[in-house]
């Protein structure tokens, strides 16, 4: 995880949970995946629960993940 708001701001299991589900997407479309969960979770105010996480890695799988 190479974001700089992901590295300082989030406890190591969401960190993990990013990770694992970055591995998921293609190599090309990484960093754009990463980005775009980090402005997912950017605006909120108080820490980020565990299933914010997890939506917002959800969210990134629609818009780049593998194409069926």
């Amino acid at each position: 995880m190479n974001h700089p708001l992901m590295e300082f701001l989030l406890p190591m299991t969401q960190r993990q949970i990013i990770d694992r589900a970055a591995r998921r997407i293609p190599k090309d479309n990484r960093s754009a995946f990463l980005k775009h969960v980090a402005d997912q979770l950017r605006p909120l105010r108080d820490p980020p629960d565990d299933n914010t996480v997890r939506h917002a890695c959800g969210h990134g799988f629609t818009k780049y993940g593998r194409r069926i």
